[in-house]
């Protein structure tokens, strides 16, 4: 994280820096102070046509609390990039906090077959919430 906020104190505009500390600060720190400093670096892509920007930014409203910001963003990130695997993911886990666990689940299956033509560090972590909702749902049957 220190590398990325060195380059951005010598230039602040260089975007990939900007989302790869913000997906940093918020998927291996915890609390607000990292989600509010994801959120102000990433505040520049709230309307960016870049899937990987829109992904990052959509993130840091789910980890916010903001749900149906997160969906609505993610949704047109998955129409602009289908085949990425932590898109589905994040879309999958944002279905999953608004309760709909037919959506995450389809998302993460499609996660997990494109991801074994593609890395996907979060494979782990896809299996395990599929398991548990697929459990949840036969549960309930």
């Amino acid at each position: 994280a220190k590398i990325y906020e060195y380059v951005l104190e010598k230039n602040p505009r260089l975007d990939v820096a900007r989302n790869n500390l913000a997906s940093m600060l918020l998927d291996y720190q915890s609390g607000p102070e990292s989600i509010d400093k994801a959120l102000k670096l990433v505040d520049r892509f709230k309307y960016s046509d870049q899937p990987y920007f829109m992904d990052t930014y959509a993130w840091a409203e789910f980890k916010a609390g903001r749900l149906n910001q997160a969906l609505t963003i993610l949704e047109k990130v998955i129409v602009a990039s289908p085949n990425t695997p932590i898109f589905r993911y994040h879309l999958a886990e944002v279905y999953n906090a608004l309760g709909n666990k037919t959506g995450a689940i389809s998302e993460l299956r499609q996660a997990l077959a494109i991801a074994q033509t593609h890395d996907f560090e979060q494979l782990d972590s896809a299996q395990a919430l599929l398991n548990k909702l697929q459990n949840e749902v036969k549960a309930k049957q």
